[in-house]
């Protein structure tokens, strides 16, 4: 009887066995990436709070130094010949004439805690002879102006002195590190490649500190006096704080009246408004005068927390909601840091912010 021996199949697998390994892959993928994206986010978001904590810090350096006023850095102009407070100098330019439009608050932070230089910040003073009170056309570079950014000649030290110290800065290397300007945020994408407009092209060399994802920080200084809100164009009476001081980055259908409209930043993400935002940033606005009627005294808190009309306004972003009878902003007497977090959308819940959102 002859022995028959056992049929062996090739090695190799079916393609059944294939397509199953195949989902079996694509389904543990498919599980893991959000966790990674998670983890991802996470961390960007303890690096974007350290950074905040760092300007906190170099802000209250700023405020201690007396001889820069004993007061925050400012987070608009004191341009009294423009209405939106967004022009200054430009200490840039090398015959340091040249005026810059929307100017940000966020620019006026990085000047405020490393210098247009890096080498130190003059502050925001009026150097002009004979005085004039304002600092605004001071920002100056251009050689015997007498402005606040002149160098010497040849060996280019700074004229006027310079906080913390001639080449210090009230931030640390690596925060420092993060800033960058519109020009930049281009060249590496972070911002939707597209022309940008003339006021754009205007300030894109102007600095501003980054968040962990190399978008702005922004920054708004408090007004102590203010009776409303926010401030409103037209109204005599002043707000807490200004939502036009970052406009350049936000935009702003409270600055329409400004000459080219101040549209906003397209960081290609974000569903401002759902959707329902004639700005292409995507970025939060103001619905304008109809919103920004609440005041200090007459209206509480739930009138923006339970409102329509205030869905994805400055307003409802920066109410305290710890304060029931009254409206009032966070830090009403001191200042806002506000990173748009892994939305890239300023005004919604995923904000890194330098108050506790509730």
């Amino acid at each position: 009887m002859m022995n028959s021996t056992p049929t062996r199949r090739c090695g190799g697998f079916t393609l059944i066995e294939l397509m199953v390994a195949v989902a079996i892959i694509a389904l543990l993928v498919g599980l893991l990436i959000p966790g990674f994206s998670a983890v991802t986010t996470n961390a960007k978001n303890v690096t974007t709070t350290a950074r905040i904590a760092v300007l906190d810090r170099g802000l209250a350096s700023y405020r201690g130094e007396a001889a820069l006023g004993g007061v925050y850095p400012p987070s608009h102009s004191d341009n009294p010949d423009n209405g939106a407070y967004l022009t200054i100098m430009d200490p840039y330019a090398p015959n340091g004439d040249k005026e810059i439009d929307a100017i940000s608050g966020a620019n006026l932070l990085a000047y405020a805690m490393v210098g247009a230089d890096y080498q130190g910040t003059p502050g925001f003073r009026d150097f002009s002879n004979p005085p004039d009170n304002l600092w605004w056309d001071d920002l100056t570079s251009n050689f015997d102006g007498g402005g606040a950014y002149e160098l010497s000649f040849p060996v280019r030290d700074p004229l006027k002195p310079r906080y913390p110290g001639s080449g210090g800065t009230y931030v640390d290397d690596g925060t420092r590190a993060s800033i960058k300007t519109l020009k930049q945020l281009q060249l590496d994408q972070t911002l939707v490649p597209e022309p940008l407009t003339n006021n754009e092209q205007n300030a894109q060399d102007q600095p501003f500190f980054t968040d962990a994802w190399g978008r702005p920080i922004l920054y708004y200084r408090a007004n102590r006096a203010g009776r409303l809100m926010i401030n409103i164009p037209g109204n005599d009476v002043a707000g807490i704080y200004d939502q036009r001081d970052n406009a350049l980055l936000t935009g702003s259908a409270i600055a329409l009246d400004i000459p080219g409209d101040l549209v906003g930043l397209d960081f290609g993400q974000g569903t401002f408004g759902e959707g329902n935002s004639p700005y292409r940033s995507q970025i939060f606005t103001s619905n304008g005068p109809q919103a920004a009627i609440v005041d200090l005294d007459n209206n509480g808190v739930n009138d923006i927390v339970e409102s329509a009309t205030f869905d994805f306004t400055f307003e409802r972003l920066i109410v305290d909601t710890s304060v029931k009878s009254r409206n009032t902003p966070v830090h009403p007497k001191t200042y806002l840091l506000i990173s748009a977090g892994a939305d890239a959308t300023y005004g919604t819940l995923d904000d890194v912010v330098n108050w506790t959102r509730e």
